[in-house]
């Protein structure tokens, strides 16, 4: 019984997912969190029908062809998938750079520093390990 519904919310989660992608089908992150939905919820046979029934109407149409690539080389890969979108990436890296450089001002500006700077060189490492650890999701 609570099988029956997690799959119909699944169902519903996809359908919905879909609709998104029909209306905004020029953005290429609304396909990625599709794709990315499909190979969570273990439905990649839905999402690469989806794109097969749109090559059907239309054989040339580049997003949908490039989109059933993108399920074949996943789906060989047996790789986790999780796209961002570039504008995404350019956060996270812009963040991260802002703490590094922080980081390193903090490190430097402590051996510099002729009294009392050990406690923001101290400082400065740690927000780098914490940095770090946050940048590749490593376990201490």
């Amino acid at each position: 019984m609570v099988l029956a519904d997690s799959d119909q919310q699944e169902s519903k989660m996809l359908s919905r997912k879909w609709e998104e992608v029909m209306a905004s089908y020029h953005k290429p992150e609304i396909h990625y969190d599709f794709i990315d939905l499909c190979f969570v919820n273990d439905k990649v046979a839905y999402g690469c029908e989806k794109y097969a029934k749109i090559l059907e109407v239309q054989p040339s149409d580049e997003t949908a062809q490039s989109m059933v690539k993108l399920f074949e080389v996943l789906a060989e890969s047996e790789m986790p998938f999780h796209a961002e979108s570039p504008q995404t990436q350019f956060r996270r890296f812009g963040v991260f750079s802002l703490g590094y450089a922080l980081s390193g001002f903090m490190i430097v500006s402590g051996f510099l520093l002729p009294q009392g700077g050990w406690g923001l060189l101290l400082a400065g490492l740690g927000l780098l390990l914490v940095l770090l650890r946050l940048r590749f999701r490593t376990s201490i």
